[in-house]
């Protein structure tokens, strides 16, 4: 069960519309007993219904900020904000319950499980959180959202394309109705045609859902969808 204490500070924000801020964020790895530095000292702000881009090389520390917003990893300095609050000071417990109802995560190798189908595998996160009072439903319209077809619902997810198989993680992203969606290379491994495909379905989430979106790529393409653009390189961001 949620906090309290941290239930009252989530419903009554200080600042509705900055809804993640890093102030001064580093981040060390440790390696055969050296730090090897991926964040240095970010700051960021972003705010709600933003369509945020991050470029970046591989190794430029892209990754690792998206699982820093996305609490899945906590900076060794600095402090992360989710609604103005300050998540260090938070349970795992409710770091588990922003990151189940709050954040919808899609990576660049889909990472659904291939023993399933796909309405299946949208619908493990609903029936995690019992949010909706019909899953079954909200995961067909979901599926229909993203463009699979009606009577592929029950296909396992191995029939299916590497372009399908991302649209149904975007689907599983947004099961439980996150007010953000972080996504990590989601087109990299996916063909131009299927890249846009991609991008128009992140660009109408935007736009009709107005879920705040953050991708982080190394395609200049993609930063065509977006509409704010930060650029890192060795763990440095800059606009």
């Amino acid at each position: 069960m949620i906090n309290q204490n941290t239930h009252q500070n989530i419903s009554e924000k200080t600042n509705k519309n900055q809804i993640i801020v890093l102030k001064n964020v580093s981040k060390y790895y440790k390696t055969e007993g050296e730090k090897l530095l991926a964040l240095s000292n970010v700051n960021l702000t972003i705010e709600e219904g933003d369509f945020i881009g991050i470029m970046g090389p591989s190794g430029a520390g892209k990754s690792t900020l998206l699982l820093i917003i996305a609490t899945i990893e906590s900076p060794s300095f600095g402090e992360v904000y989710i609604d103005s609050i300050p998540i260090s000071q938070m349970l795992d417990s409710d770091l588990q319950l922003i990151r189940l109802n709050k954040i919808g995560m899609v990576f660049q190798d889909y990472y659904l499980i291939l023993s399933l189908s796909a309405l299946e595998n949208v619908l493990l996160p609903l029936e995690i959180s019992r949010k909706f009072n019909n899953p079954i439903a909200k995961a067909k319209e979901l599926l229909k959202m993203v463009g699979i077809k009606e009577n592929r619902f029950n296909d396992n997810v191995n029939k299916f394309s590497g372009g399908e198989k991302q649209r149904i993680a975007i689907a599983r992203a947004l099961a439980n109705d996150p007010d953000i969606i972080i996504a990590d290379e989601p087109t990299a491994n996916l063909d131009t045609k299927n890249s846009k495909i991609i991008m128009d379905i992140f660009t109408n989430i935007n736009k009709q859902l107005k879920k705040t979106i953050i991708i982080a790529t190394h395609d200049p393409k993609v930063l065509a969808f977006t509409e704010k653009v930060y650029f890192i390189n060795d763990g440095k961001i800059s606009t």
